[in-house]
C-alpha cells in the first residue's frame, strides 16, 4: 500500500544508544511520564478500592475467597473458565435466553492465560489479576508512543494523563481483556502512523481475536486505505493489494470462525451464543434509537433520579440500606456512562480538527458508531460505554487539546474521581461490567 498521499509524519530524532540508560534502551526515552502515569492510574485504582472495603457494605454479588477472586469478576470468570477447561457449546439450547455459554468469548485472551498457567505453573486468581493489569500498564505506554507521534510534546502528555485517568482503566484488575484490545488497537494505529501498513494490518487481525471491538479498527483502516486509492492512482492492480489488506485485518476473527467450525460444528456458534443474553430488537425499532436523543438520556436521567431519591431519603434520616447501596451504584454506572459518552463525542470532534493522519480519527469514529448500533440500539441501552469506546484511541488525542486550560484541569479530577468510585464498587460485590 504504498500510493498513500498524506502529509508526512515527522518522527522524533533519537540519540545514538551509546550513553543512553537501559530503560531508554528498553522502553524508549519517553518512558518516565507513561510510568508516572501508570502509578498513578494503579494508585487511583488502590484508593478507590481501600475506601470500598472500609466504608461500602457488601453489595449483592459478594462471594467469599481472597481479594483477587472478588476482583476477578463477570467477564474475567468467563475468559478465566474458558482458560481453564476450554469452550464448551450445547447448540439444543445455545440460543435460549439464559442459558449462557462461553463460546460467546473471543479466544486469544483465554489462550494467553492458559499460556501463563502452563509456563509458571500458577492458574490462580493471583496470577491472572497480575497478566490483567501488566497488559493495561503496557497499553499506557502504548498510547503515548503513539501520542508522541501525532501530537505535539505537551498534548501528548496531556493525552496519556486523561487515557490513564479515564474510569474504564478499573477493568485492567478485573480479568478483563481491556488491556490487550487496546494494546493491539494502539500497535495497529502506531504502525499506520508510521506507514507500515501490512504491519499494521497484522496487529488489527491479531485484535480481532481478542474482541469484536478491533473489526471496527479493521473497517476504519480499511476505509483509510480505499480512499487513498480513489484518490490517487485507482489502478486496478492495485485492488489485490486491498483485498489482502482487509483479509489480514480480520485474520483473528477468521481463526476463529474456522475454530468453531473444526472443534464445535458450528462456525458461527459464538454468534448465536449471544442470543442467552438478549434477542435485538427490529431494525426500523433500533434505527429510530439511533437516532433519538431520548433513548440516550433514558439511564443516565434513571441514574440522577436514583441519586436524588436516596439524597432525600438520607435527609430524612433514613440509613443507607443494601438496596439503596445497589441502587446508587446502577445509578451511578448509568450517569458514568452518559458523561464518558458525551467526552468521547468531544474528543473525536476535536481530533478530526487536530490529529493526523485522517485514519486515526476514521477508525475511532467507526468504533463510536459500532458501539452505538451494536450496543446502544439494543435494550442494552448506554452499557459499558468507557470500556466499549476505550479502543477509540483518537477521542483521548482529541481531548488532549484542551491542554494549558481550566477545563483540562476539571476533566481529569472529574476522571480520576470517577475512577475512584468505579474502583471502590469492585471489591464489594457490586455491579461492574
Amino acid at each position: 500500500m504504498n500510493n498513500r498521499i498524506d502529509a508526512p509524519i515527522v518522527l522524533e530524532e533519537r540519540p545514538s544508544r551509546a550513553g543512553r540508560p537501559i530503560l531508554d534502551l528498553i522502553l524508549g526515552s519517553g518512558w518516565r511520564f507513561p510510568l508516572a502515569m501508570s502509578i498513578v492510574m494503579l494508585g487511583l485504582m488502590g484508593l478507590g478500592m481501600a475506601l470500598g472495603v472500609s466504608f461500602i457494605p457488601y453489595g449483592p454479588w459478594h462471594h467469599a475467597g481472597s481479594f483477587a477472586s472478588r476482583l476477578l469478576s463477570w467477564d474475567g470468570n468467563w475468559y478465566f473458565e474458558i482458560a481453564s477447561n476450554g469452550y464448551a457449546w450445547n447448540p439444543a439450547v445455545g440460543m435460549q435466553l439464559g442459558h449462557y455459554q462461553n463460546v460467546d468469548f473471543y479466544p486469544l485472551y483465554p489462550l494467553i492465560e492458559r499460556v501463563v498457567m502452563v509456563i509458571t505453573g500458577n492458574g490462580s486468581p493471583e496470577m491472572m489479576v497480575a497478566l490483567c493489569l501488566a497488559l493495561g500498564v503496557a497499553s499506557v505506554f502504548a498510547f503515548h508512543r503513539l501520542a508522541r507521534r501525532v501530537l505535539p510534546a505537551d498534548a501528548a502528555k496531556c493525552a496519556t494523563a486523561i487515557y490513564a485517568f479515564w474510569p474504564a482503566t478499573i477493568y485492567f484488575a478485573m480479568g478483563y481483556p481491556t488491556g490487550l484490545i487496546n494494546l493491539c488497537a494502539l500497535a495497529a494505529l502506531s504502525a499506520y502512523v508510521e506507514r507500515r501498513y501490512w504491519r499494521a494490518a497484522l496487529w488489527c487481525g491479531i485484535g480481532t481475536g481478542v474482541a469484536p471491538t478491533l473489526v471496527f479498527v479493521a473497517i476504519g483502516l480499511c476505509l483509510d486505505q480505499g480512499i487513498a486509492w480513489l484518490r490517487g492512482t485507482r489502478d486496478v492492480r492495485e485492488v489485490p493489494r486491498l483485498i489482502g489488506f482487509g483479509l489480514l485485518t480480520v485474520i483473528g476473527l477468521i481463526g476463529f470462525i474456522i475454530f468453531q467450525g473444526i472443534a464445535l460444528h458450528d462456525p458461527l456458534a459464538f454468534i448465536k451464543a449471544q442470543e442467552a443474553w438478549g434477542t435485538s430488537p427490529p431494525f426500523l425499532v433500533r434505527l429510530h434509537r439511533f437516532f433519538s436523543p431520548g433513548w440516550y438520556a433514558t439511564l443516565p436521567g434513571g441514574g440522577l433520579r436514583t441519586f436524588a431519591k436516596d439524597f432525600h431519603a438520607w435527609r430524612a434520616g433514613a440509613p443507607f440500606t443494601p438496596l439503596m447501596w445497589k441502587n446508587l451504584e446502577f445509578g451511578e454506572q448509568f450517569v458514568l456512562n452518559g458523561i464518558t459518552l458525551i467526552l468521547g463525542i468531544i474528543g473525536l470532534i476535536a481530533a478530526w480538527r487536530r490529529v493526523r493522519p485522517p485514519a486515526l480519527p476514521l477508525a475511532a469514529l467507526v468504533v463510536m458508531l459500532g458501539y452505538l448500533w451494536f450496543i446502544v440500539t439494543t435494550n442494552q441501552n448506554l452499557q459499558a460505554t468507557p470500556r466499549l469506546i476505550f479502543p477509540a484511541a483518537a477521542l483521548f488525542l482529541g481531548l488532549g487539546a484542551f491542554r494549558g486550560r481550566w477545563i483540562y484541569g476539571l476533566l481529569l479530577g472529574l476522571l480520576a474521581i470517577l475512577s475512584v468510585i468505579n474502583a471502590a464498587f469492585l471489591p464489594t460485590g457490586y455491579w461492574l461490567v
